[in-house]
C-alpha cells in the first residue's frame, strides 16, 4: 500500500509540474512586482474567510501550516483539487467593465507514513499577471503614440512536506517550496506619422528558487467536545534566480501585414528577487456548535528586491532631472537634446559609453515611463548608425540610494544641458561626489 502510495505521489509530481496552468486574470494592478499573489486555500477555508495558520481538519489537507499533516487519520489518503472563480468590476468615471476568470487553484494528496510522520505534496499558483492598456498620447515631438500594453504569465509553487507528532499535542513541520514560472510585459508604439517606425518590446523574466516555511500546532481538549488549538508558521528570507530577456524590434504595417524593419535591442540579464520573510499564527476554538478562528500574518514588502546587473559599460554618464513638455530642444531641461548628442557623439564608436537617465515627466507613474521610453526610442529612430545604450530609472529614489547612484563605481561624469534652473539641486549634489 505504501509504494502504491509513493508512485502516486511521483505521478502528481510529474504531472503537476508540466500540466498545471497558471492563473489567470484581468488586473490592471498585476502590472506591479511578482503580479498579483495568490492565496491558496481549501474551499473550507475560503468558507472561514481564508484563515490558514491554525485550520486542522483529519480529512482536509491544509498546505499553509505542515504542521498540520500530522492530524491525518491512519490508513487514510488525501486527494484535494479545487477551482476559484472570480468577477470584478472595474469602473471610472465614464467606463465600466466586468471580467471574470476560472482557474484551477489547488492541486495536492496526503498521507500518514507511520504514527508518527505523514507527508504532503502538491502545486499551488503563487501570482499571475494578467491585463491590456489601450490608449492614446500626444508626444513632446508632435505626433500622436496609440500604447498597448498587455500582461500575461505567473508563478507557480510546488511543494512537498512533512509534520512529526512530538507529542499528543503538539505537532512540527516544514514544507520546501519550488517557485517557479515567468512573467511578461509586451508593450507596442503605434506613430501617426508614416516617417516614424512603429515599435514593439517584451520583457520576460524567468523565475525558479527554493523557499522554506516551518510550522507549529498545538491541540488540546478543554472539556467534552470544545477544543483549542494554536498554530504558528515562519518562512525564510530567500533569494529566487532570475533571467530576463528584452526584446525590442521597430516594425510598420503595411495593409494588414506587419513587417520588421530592426532590432534595436535583444539581451539576456541575470538577476535575483528577494523574497521577504513571512510570519504567521492563530488561535482555533470548535465545539460541536461553534467554529471560531483568528489568524494574523506579517510580510514585510518593502525587503522585496528584484536586481539586475544590466548596466554593461564601465564608462556612464548620469543625468539627473526631470523630462519636461516641449518638443526636441524646448523643455527647459533640455532633456531629449541631452539624449539625441550623446547618441550622436557615441555612434559607431568601438567602445561605447552609456548614459543613465535618473527621469520621470510630471507624476512616477506606469504610464509616465512608456511616454519616457516612447520619446527615446522616436529620438534613436533619427539617428544612424551602432548607438550606445540608455538605460532609464525611472520614479521616486530614497536619499541612500541617490547617494548610491551618484557615487555608483560606473557613473564616471554628470551631464546636463539645462536651459536654465531655480537652484539646479542635481547639479550641486553631483558636485559631492567630485566627479
Amino acid at each position: 500500500m505504501k509504494i502504491n502510495k509513493y508512485l502516486f505521489l511521483l505521478s502528481l509530481t510529474l504531472i503537476s509540474a508540466n500540466g498545471f496552468s497558471q492563473l489567470s486574470t484581468n488586473s490592471p494592478y498585476s502590472r506591479f512586482g511578482l503580479g498579483n499573489l495568490s492565496n491558496s486555500v481549501s474551499p473550507e477555508q475560503s468558507a472561514i474567510g481564508g484563515t490558514s495558520v491554525v485550520f486542522c481538519n483529519s480529512e482536509i489537507i491544509n498546505s499553509n501550516n505542515p504542521a498540520t499533516y500530522s492530524t491525518f487519520k491512519s490508513k487514510s489518503f488525501l486527494f484535494s483539487t479545487s477551482l476559484n472563480a472570480s468577477v470584478t468590476d472595474f469602473q471610472t468615471n465614464d467606463l465600466s467593465q466586468t471580467e471574470s476568470n476560472t482557474n484551477f487553484s489547488n492541486l495536492s494528496l496526503g498521507f500518514p507514513v507511520n504514527k508518527y510522520i505523514s507527508v504532503s505534496s502538491g502545486l499551488r499558483p503563487f501570482s499571475d499577471i494578467g491585463y491590456k492598456l489601450d490608449y492614446y498620447d500626444a508626444t513632446s515631438l508632435e505626433d500622436t503614440v496609440n500604447i498597448f500594453s498587455t500582461g500575461t504569465g505567473g508563478l507557480s509553487n510546488y511543494y512537498f512536506g512533512a509534520s512529526v507528532k512530538l507529542h499528543e499535542n503538539l505537532s512540527v513541520g516544514i514544507n520546501a517550496k519550488y517557485i517557479f514560472g515567468g512573467l511578461s510585459r509586451n508593450r507596442t508604439a503605434n506613430f501617426n506619422n508614416e516617417s516614424i517606425f512603429n515599435t514593439s518590446s517584451v520583457d520576460r523574466i524567468n523565475i525558479t528558487g527554493m523557499t522554506y516555511e516551518a510550522g507549529l500546532l498545538f491541540n488540546t481538549n478543554l472539556y467534552e467536545d470544545k477544543d483549542v488549538s494554536f498554530g504558528m508558521t515562519y518562512q525564510n528570507n530567500s533569494d529566487l534566480e532570475a533571467k530576463r530577456t528584452l526584446i525590442g524590434t521597430t516594425y510598420e504595417l503595411n495593409n494588414s501585414s506587419l513587417i520588421i524593419k530592426d532590432t534595436f535591442q535583444h539581451s539576456t540579464e541575470l538577476g535575483a528577487i528577494t523574497m521577504p520573510s513571512k510570519l504567521s499564527a492563530g488561535l482555533m476554538y470548535s465545539s460541536n456548535k461553534w467554529l471560531l478562528v483568528a489568524n494574523y500574518s506579517s510580510q514585510n514588502w518593502s525587503d522585496y528586491q528584484l536586481e539586475f546587473e544590466e548596466i554593461e559599460e564601465d564608462f556612464c554618464f548620469l543625468f539627473v532631472g526631470h523630462w519636461l513638455q516641449g518638443s526636441l530642444g524646448q523643455d527647459r531641461k533640455d532633456t531629449g537634446m541631452l539624449v539625441k548628442t550623446f547618441l550622436e557623439t557615441f555612434k559607431d564608436k568601438k567602445k561605447q559609453p552609456a548614459l543613465i537617465l535618473k527621469t520621470s515627466g510630471a507624476t512616477p507613474s506606469i504610464l509616465d515611463r512608456e511616454d519616457i521610453l516612447t520619446k527615446i526610442v522616436q529620438i534613436k529612430n533619427t539617428v544612424d548608425g551602432r548607438l550606445p545604450n540608455i538605460y532609464v530609472l525611472h520614479g521616486e529614489l530614497e536619499d541612500e540610494e541617490m547617494n548610491g547612484l551618484y557615487n555608483h563605481p560606473k557613473v564616471k561624469a554628470h551631464v546636463s544641458l539645462t536651459h536654465g534652473e531655480g537652484f539646479g539641486r542635481p547639479l550641486l549634489e553631483s558636485t559631492i561626489s567630485q566627479k
